[in-house]
C-alpha cells in the first residue's frame, strides 16, 4: 500500500485562524496581520502598518481566494473587533444566516470567557447589551435561527459555552412565550451574567471531579448570592435581569437556593431560568459523569420535578415544545430522517469494508443521532467525535459514549470557523469498546461522499491516503 501525504498545512496545527473574507466586516479586519496561504506556507500579506482593504479583498474573491488566515495569537483581536461591530453583522443583508449565527455563538464565547475572567467593571455593562440585543435580533429573524444555533452549541459544560447556551435558550424561551422584545434582550442580559459569582468561587470546587463534600457544595451554591451583590455594586441591573440572576437555582417547593423561595415568590423570570439552566447543564458532558444524558431523558427528569411541583409545569411544557419542534425541524439539505430510517440497514452496508481509497487524519466533529420518537423523527443531543478516516462510501471514528449498530446518525463537521459545515449522514455498522474506554466506530454514508468534499477536508488538516 501506498501512503501520500497532502501537502496542505493544518492550519490550526500551523497556528492559524481561517477567515471566510466574503463574510467577515471590514471593520473586523483593521489592525490585524493578514495572512495568505502560497506555495504550501503562510505569508504575511498585511502588517501592523498596513490593514487589509475592501480592493484588496475584491482582488482576493475574483482570483478564486475566499479564505485569508491570522495569527492564533491574534484570535482576540479578531472576536473583538467581530464583538464592536456585531449589530452590523447581524443585521447584514450579505452575511449568510448560518455564518451570521457562527460568527455570533463563538464571539459571544470569546466575550463571556473575558467576562468571566475577572470581576465586572461598569465598562463591561454595554458591550452585555449590546450582545444580548445581537441575539434577540438575530433569533427573531427567523424561526429556523434557533435551529441553527441550537445545532452549533457545544455541551462540554465550559463556564463560557454553558452561559451562551443558558442565554440563547432562554432568549428563544422567551420568544416561544411572545414575551415584548425588550424584556428578552433583558432575559439574555440576565442570562449572560448568570453565574459571574463563580468567580469568587475557589478553582479546586468548580473543577472538583468526584462528590463534592458539604463544605465545598457550600461553597459552589454561595455563586448565586455573591453574583448579586457583585453586580449590585458594580451597575444598574433591570429587575428581569435580576430574577435570572437571583433565582436560577430556586424550586417551587422551597426546596431551591440561595433563598428558599417557594410559588408566587419566585418570578416567571426565574421559573424560566431554573428550567433552562438545568437542561443545559444535564445535557452537557461532565467529567466526573459515567452517563451522558440524552434530550428524551432530561425531560423525563424535568417532568417528574414538575410533578412534585419543584418546576413549573406550563413553562416546561412550552420549553419541551420548542426544542421539539427545533429537533424534528427538516434539515437544511432537505434530507430525510424518515428515508434514512426506513432504508438504511446494516445489511447493505457491506460496502464500507471494500477496497476504497480510505483517507486517514484525526478531526473532530460533532455527531447527533436520529432517532423515532413517539411517532416522531429527532435529531437526540450532540456529541463530540473524532474522526479517524473515511473514504466514499463510509467513515471510522472514536467516541467516549456506548454506540450500538444499526443507529442513524448525523455528522456536522465545522472545517472553517465563519463557514457552513459540512453535514453527512448515514448508520453505524460496528462498534468495538476499547481499553481506553473509546469506542471505536464505523459507519456507511446514507449516499457516496463526492471528491470535492474530501478535498475541502484536505485544506484544513493533513490526510493520508491509502488504497
Amino acid at each position: 500500500m501506498e501512503a501520500i501525504l497532502s501537502q496542505q498545512i493544518s492550519c490550526q496545527q500551523a497556528g492559524f485562524l481561517p477567515i471566510p473574507l466574503s463574510q467577515v466586516p471590514i471593520e473586523a479586519l483593521k489592525d490585524i496581520k493578514i495572512y495568505l496561504f502560497k506555495e504550501n506556507e503562510y505569508v504575511l500579506f498585511t502588517s501592523s502598518q498596513r490593514s487589509i482593504t475592501l480592493k484588496d479583498i475584491t482582488r482576493f474573491i475574483e482570483s478564486g481566494i475566499d479564505i485569508a488566515y491570522c495569527s492564533v495569537n491574534d484570535h482576540q483581536k479578531y472576536y473583538d473587533a467581530i464583538k464592536h461591530c456585531i449589530n452590523n453583522v447581524i443585521q447584514s443583508p450579505t452575511i449568510r444566516k448560518d455564518v451570521r449565527c457562527n460568527l455570533l455563538y463563538h464571539t459571544c464565547i470569546s466575550f463571556v470567557d473575558d467576562l468571566y475572567s475577572a470581576p465586572l467593571t461598569e465598562a463591561s455593562l454595554e458591550n452585555i447589551g449590546d450582545i444580548s440585543k445581537a441575539i434577540v435580533t438575530n433569533l427573531l429573524e427567523s424561526q429556523d435561527t434557533f435551529s441553527i444555533l441550537f445545532d452549533l452549541s457545544n455541551h462540554d459544560f465550559y463556564s463560557a459555552t454553558h452561559t451562551v447556551n443558558v442565554c440563547n435558550l432562554l432568549v428563544a424561551l422567551g420568544n416561544k412565550l411572545k414575551l415584548d422584545k425588550d424584556i428578552v434582550i433583558e432575559l439574555g442580559i440576565g442570562a449572560l451574567v448568570h453565574d459571574i459569582g463563580k468567580i469568587f468561587i475557589d478553582a479546586d470546587v468548580l473543577n472538583e471531579k468526584g462528590i463534592l463534600t458539604d463544605e465545598q457544595f457550600s461553597e459552589l451554591r454561595s455563586h448565586v448570592t455573591r453574583g448579586v451583590d457583585h453586580l449590585v455594586d458594580i451597575g444598574s441591573f433591570s429587575d428581569v435581569a435580576m430574577h435570572v440572576i437571583s433565582e436560577h437555582h430556586e424550586k417551587l417547593d422551597g426546596s431551591g437556593y440561595p433563598n428558599k423561595l417557594k410559588g408566587d415568590q419566585i418570578s416567571l423570570y426565574g421559573r424560566m431560568s431554573a428550567i433552562v439552566d438545568m437542561f443545559e447543564a444535564m445535557t452537557s458532558v461532565r467529567p466526573y459523569r459515567s452517563h451522558e444524558y440524552t434530550i428524551e431523558e432530561v425531560f423525563d427528569i424535568l417532568e417528574k420535578e414538575a410533578a412534585t411541583d419543584k418546576l413549573d409545569k406550563e413553562i416546561l411544557a412550552a420549553f419541551k415544545s420548542l426544542i421539539n419542534e427545533t429537533l424534528s425541524a427538516e434539515e437544511e439539505d432537505n434530507i430525510s430522517h424518515q428515508t434514512l430510517l426506513g432504508e438504511l440497514t446494516t445489511e447493505t452496508s457491506t460496502d464500507i469494508n471494500t477496497r476504497a481509497l480510505r483517507y486517514h487524519f484525526r478531526l473532530s466533529a460533532n455527531l447527533r443521532f436520529v432517532a423515532k420518537k413517539q411517532n416522531k423523527i429527532q435529531l437526540e443531543n450532540s456529541q463530540r467525535i473524532i474522526i479517524h478516516n473515511m473514504s466514499q462510501s463510509g467513515i471510522a471514528f472514536y467516541t467516549t459514549n456506548d454506540v450500538k449498530p444499526g443507529k442513524v446518525f448525523r455528522i456536522s463537521i465545522d472545517l472553517i470557523p465563519n463557514i457552513k459545515p459540512i453535514v453527512l449522514y448515514g448508520i453505524v455498522v460496528w462498534s468495538q469498546l476499547q481499553p481506553d474506554k473509546w469506542t471505536s466506530v464505523g459507519a456507511k454514508f446514507s449516499k457516496p461522499l463526492n471528491k470535492r468534499t474530501i478535498k475541502q477536508i484536505q485544506t484544513v488538516t493533513p490526510i493520508h491516503t491509502i488504497n
